[in-house]
Order: structure tokens, then C-alpha cells, then sequence
């Protein structure tokens, strides 16, 4: 008969959750925190390898997870009427460029705005190791032509959430991290969230396993320089699972797809991110990378949050994250659709097994589509699915439009299973591709 203490052990020994991050580690991650959170209730609770503390309470860098933050400032100041969604930047931020005064901050908060991101521009280079104001950071963008109409398209956007931090600041009159302290993290009892210049990071590492780049973190700012812990980002999702700091109505404006988004195809809402299976929602989620971190938070309609901040620039994590979701809330699988156009399935079929095997077949995609995203990036990222096994699955589950259109698969590598969405111009070359 098993004692009590080596019943214990055996049950730790068998967490599901630590064979799935030793699986990660065993590839070559090198550092990481999770926590797994279910109905209000920690399940999990570690940080693994380098960087990791006893207590469990060594500080990330956040990278664009800051952002729900940054729009949970936003949703508070427009309750307290210090401005509307609507309200134009020509109101309230007349220094800006005459072509910007149109955007709403609606349209900030949703990367609609057409506004230049920096970090899009082959000058930040140059920059990015220099300090800068927060003011300084949108007037380095301010010569540069509008990506399109205000409300007319989406585009992620850095520049746009560090005007929200410039908004913030000129309306509470204090500093972002002041003005994040008092709305926000006081409340929630955060007490170890903020500023780098507060708090000390963990040991970080690049995609090669080095030092990370030294990024200035002046520029992140508002868009991705917040820091936290486990412990800390476990409370911020209590918090949002109350009432303490926003109202149900707040709730659904910052988790919900905005109408001009969802329209482009984006499910983004203000700094979150919405999945849906088979037309309703499942999760909301938003994941960061910046020099020596990579972060994911997801929390399902059912209840589970998971929490994966990694201070590796480990393309995996998505991965990791979706593989301990599914231990405490699997995804339904779509449906398979009837497929219209098989030859167009086959096609991507064999695009994505050619990019697995380290061949990018560049007649298939726009040119504006290789300029976002290199064939080098696009092959450095694909490679990495192999890691998880053969491709073993790939079926249609979602089309839309005729001509034009817009394909979602169920890929599998091994046993992980990813989504796959491709757009397709009129011309039959992909225009856009993401994988999830």
C-alpha cells in the first residue's frame, strides 16, 4: 500500500503540465514561468530553468501583453468622462500631425488608425538603443505617410498604444507607470508590476540562446515595456474576473471583436484578441515578443487562464500555452467544411510542407505580403513546426468569399494541433497568412 507522501510523489511526478513545459525545455527552451488558473482557482504555479526563483517570483518583460493594460487605463478615463472612444486626436492631442487628427483613440485602442507603427520603420534600427520621451517616440513617426484611412483597415500597430500612453499621462497628469499604479495595479493588489527601472528582470536570452538584445526600453513603452510576475499576472486575471476594476460592459467593449476589425478579418478588440470555434467565442487572448522574452496570456469562456511568460525569445511558446489549455479546456474541433476548391487546399498543402523542409516557393505570395514577412522569417518559423513531429493533418474548416478569399485549416504536427488562415487575392497569390 502507497503511503500518503509517495502517493504525493508520484502525482507530482505525473502533472501533466510539467511533461508538457520538460517537453519544451527538453527542444531548447531555457527559461520559463506558467501559471494556470481555473475558476479563480490556481491550478499551477512554477518558473522552470534559467531565471527561475524559489518563490516563484522573478519579473518578465511583458512585451505587448502590456497593451490590455495600457486600454484598461483608456476604459477607465472614459468612465470617469475625461474624454470619449471617439474623441479625435485633433482634440486631444493637437501637437500631432494634422494627417493623425482624425484617428480617434476607438481607432488606437484597435489598431485601426492607419498611423505608422515604428517599429515597422527600417530607421528604428538606428534608434532603438537610444533613450526617448514618450512624445518622442510618435514624433519620430510623425514625417511618415498614414498606412491608410483612419477606420477604413487594420493593422497592428506599436505607435498607435504609446499615444494612448501620451493620452494617459497629459489626463491624469503623472507619468504612465503613476497613472498604471493608481487605476489599475493598486487595486488588484499588484504590487510587482510596473517599470524595468523598478522592478530587476530575470536573466533573458535571444533566439540563439545569447544575451538578448539591449532594447532601450524607453521605446516599448505603453506598447510593451510593462514587467510582472506569475504571481502578479494571477491577479490581474481575478481582477478581471470580478468587478473590481471594470464594469460587465467595459468587459465586452476590451474582449470583443470591433466592428471595423472584425471586418478586416481581425478579431482584435482593445488590447485583447478573440477566438472563435464554429462561430462562438472560446478565448481571449494576446501574446508578446520582444529581445529576450516571449509571453502569452489566453483565458477561455469556460474558465481557464493560462499564463505562459518565457524569458527566451522561444518561438514555441504559443504552442506550449495551447498544449496546457488543452489539458484543462480542449477546444472543440471545427468542422470540416465541403471543399470547393481542393486544388487551392492542395496548394497550401504543399506550400506549408515545402516551407517545413526549408523551401519557400515565393511565386505564391504578393510582394507586399514578402515585405512584411520575408521568406527567411516565414521559413525560420515553419521549420520550427517539425520540431513537434510530421505533419499529420490538414483539412479545411472555414472558407469565405469566391474570388477572393479567406481559408482556415486544422493543421496537426505530431500531436499539436495548430489553425492556419490564408488570404487570397483575386490574382490566386497569398496576401495574408497566420498561423495560430
Amino acid at each position: 500500500m502507497l503511503t500518503p507522501l509517495v502517493f504525493s510523489f508520484l502525482l507530482a511526478q505525473s502533472d501533466p503540465v510539467e511533461t508538457v513545459v520538460q517537453k519544451h525545455l527538453d527542444s531548447g527552451l531555457l527559461g520559463v514561468g506558467v501559471a494556470v488558473v481555473e475558476d479563480g482557482k490556481v491550478r499551477h504555479l512554477k518558473t522552470y530553468g534559467k531565471g527561475a526563483t524559489a518563490k516563484n517570483d522573478g519579473h518578465y518583460r511583458l512585451a505587448s501583453v502590456s497593451k490590455q493594460f495600457t486600454a484598461g487605463v483608456i476604459v477607465r478615463l472614459v468612465r470617469d468622462k475625461k474624454f470619449g472612444y471617439e474623441d479625435t486626436l485633433g482634440k486631444l492631442m493637437p501637437d500631432t500631425p494634422a494627417a493623425w487628427h482624425k484617428v480617434t483613440v476607438r481607432q488606437l485602442l484597435t489598431h485601426t488608425s492607419g498611423i505608422p507603427s515604428y517599429t515597422d520603420s527600417e530607421r528604428f534600427g538606428s534608434v532603438v538603443m537610444n533613450p526617448v520621451t514618450p512624445d518622442g517616440i510618435w514624433q519620430f513617426m510623425k514625417d511618415d505617410p498614414m498606412d491608410f484611412e483612419p477606420g477604413t483597415a487594420f493593422k497592428y500597430n506599436n505607435t498607435g498604444y504609446c499615444l494612448l500612453g501620451s493620452l494617459i499621462e497629459r489626463t491624469a497628469k503623472k507619468d504612465f507607470y503613476s497613472a498604471l499604479d493608481s487605476i489599475l495595479l493598486k487595486p488588484a493588489g499588484m504590487r510587482a508590476t510596473g517599470s524595468e527601472k523598478k522592478f530587476k528582470i530575470v536573466e533573458s536570452f535571444g533566439e540563439d540562446g545569447k544575451s538578448s538584445f539591449p532594447l532601450n526600453m524607453d521605446w516599448p513603452y505603453a506598447a510593451g515595456a510593462i514587467v510582472s510576475t506569475l504571481g502578479d499576472m494571477v491577479k490581474w486575471d481575478q481582477a478581471l474576473a470580478g468587478a473590481k476594476l471594470f464594469t460587465e460592459a467595459e468587459k465586452q467593449l476590451m474582449f470583443n471583436p470591433d466592428p471595423v476589425a472584425k471586418r478586416t478579418g481581425n478579431d482584435y478588440g482593445f488590447g485583447w484578441d478573440s477566438q472563435y470555434v464554429e462561430g462562438k467565442l472560446y478565448s481571449h487572448s494576446h501574446t508578446g515578443g520582444i529581445p529576450g522574452f516571449s509571453t502569452i496570456i489566453e483565458r477561455t469562456v469556460g474558465g481557464v487562464t493560462v499564463i505562459v511568460l518565457a524569458n527566451h525569445e522561444y518561438s514555441g511558446v504559443g504552442v506550449m500555452s495551447s498544449e496546457i489549455r488543452e489539458l484543462f479546456d480542449p477546444k472543440p474541433k471545427p468542422k470540416v467544411v465541403e471543399d470547393a476548391f481542393p486544388e487551392l487546399t492542395a496548394k497550401h498543402r504543399k506550400m506549408i510542407d515545402e516551407l517545413v523542409a526549408g523551401k519557400c516557393d515565393e511565386t505564391l505570395f504578393s510582394p507586399e505580403f514578402l515585405q512584411k514577412a520575408p521568406p527567411a522569417m516565414l521559413l525560420a518559423t515553419s521549420q520550427r513546426f517539425a520540431e513537434f513531429g510530421p505533419l499529420t493533418e490538414f483539412v479545411l474548416v472555414k472558407s469565405e468569399g469566391e474570388k477572393a478569399v479567406r481559408r482556415t485549416y486544422r493543421l496537426v504536427f505530431g500531436t499539436t494541433p495548430l489553425t492556419l488562415q490564408v488570404a487570397v487575392g483575386v490574382d490566386g497569390l497569398i496576401t495574408g497568412m497566420v498561423i495560430r
